[in-house]
């Protein structure tokens, strides 16, 4: 195998998979060749410029597991039914932003189980936590395959979000509790990124093509191609921002969501989301309560809070 970087100038397709200028990639020696009479610069696995370092880091960093069964209806309302003065709604983000982007994420057993609801959910509460100035500890693999598992049955048969949802409604092994949960229009990215400064993260579930796999392992952005890729299977990820972040050059459009899966960071843009996402449900920390956050003065907590009993206590 080599590894190759995309000095062209523009983005372009291989093995089906968009690869932005600066990206580098893992292809087959004859394909090293013939790129590198396209533009393509063939490079070392200890190359130390940035876009190696981040890109390999001398190896590929292996995806998780998949394990979110996908929900025909959200159980949740709009986020839009809790405002106080629908006029006003929720404080506009000023520039792109990242919530919780130096934080450590652990892979929570999803690379060997496909929890990835509960380690989406730690994730989330990390964000949270940070937001408030809590002190939260991840609380180990154990008690995250023992919280799955109670859950699920016994078996490893995935979960749908509102079940994670329900189970941390009240107190719970993983020690983040909320008191809230509301549906954001997926197709709506002013909406979405607003909710994203306020509350600093959304509950995502995406109908995952195969690429998002390779491109995540070779730290590269999922990205819309000319040819949209067959969904495999229901995935769980958190977003947590709207800046550029991975070492692409040039950066994504200005439409893209920071994303928190397997244990680090990648980035999707709008095309993406917008093909594959299925659900985006922001949810409301008990912290958040506690912490009396701001964008709270604009919402209804003892409405979110009733509707979101009534919800848990019928499932």
């Amino acid at each position: 195998m080599a590894i190759v970087r995309n000095d062209t100038g523009v983005t372009m397709l291989l093995d089906g998979h968009a690869i932005v200028p600066g990206a580098i990639c893992e292809c087959s020696e004859q394909e090293a060749d013939n790129l590198s009479r396209c533009g393509w610069t063939i490079v070392n696995e200890d190359v130390t410029d940035k876009n190696a370092s981040n890109a390999s880091s001398g190896s590929l960093r292996p995806a998780g597991k998949r394990g979110l069964n996908l929900e025909p209806v959200s159980p949740y309302m709009s986020l839009e039914t809790y405002y106080l003065d629908a006029s006003i709604g929720l404080p506009k983000p000023p520039k792109p932003f990242i919530k919780g982007g130096n934080l450590q994420y652990p892979m929570a057993d999803n690379d060997r189980l496909g929890d990835c609801t509960i380690a989406g959910i730690i994730h989330y509460a990390q964000i949270a936590a940070a937001i408030c100035g809590v002190n939260y500890t991840y609380p180990g693999d154990a008690v995250t395959e023992s919280f799955y598992y109670g859950l699920t049955g016994g078996s490893d048969t995935g979960l749908e979000l509102s079940q994670v949802i329900s189970a941390v409604s009240k107190p719970n092994p993983l020690g983040f509790e909320i008191v809230g949960a509301a549906t954001v229009n997926i197709s709506d990215y002013d909406l979405l990124q607003t909710v994203l400064w306020n509350f600093g993260a959304l509950y995502l579930a995406v109908d995952l093509p195969e690429s998002a796999e390779s491109d995540f392992s070779q730290r590269l952005p999922w990205i819309l191609t000319n040819s949209p890729g067959n969904p495999i299977g229901g995935h769980c990820i958190v977003a947590n921002g709207t800046e550029p972040d991975l070492p692409t050059n040039p950066p994504l459009n200005d439409k893209l969501f920071d994303i928190i899966t397997w244990a680090d960071k990648t980035e999707c843009d709008l095309p993406w989301w917008l093909q594959y996402g299925v659900q985006a449900i922001v949810l409301l920390p008990k912290w958040y309560v506690t912490a009396k956050h701001d964008a709270l003065q604009h919402l209804d907590e003892a409405h979110m809070l009733a509707d979101l009993q009534t919800i848990s206590n019928a499932r």
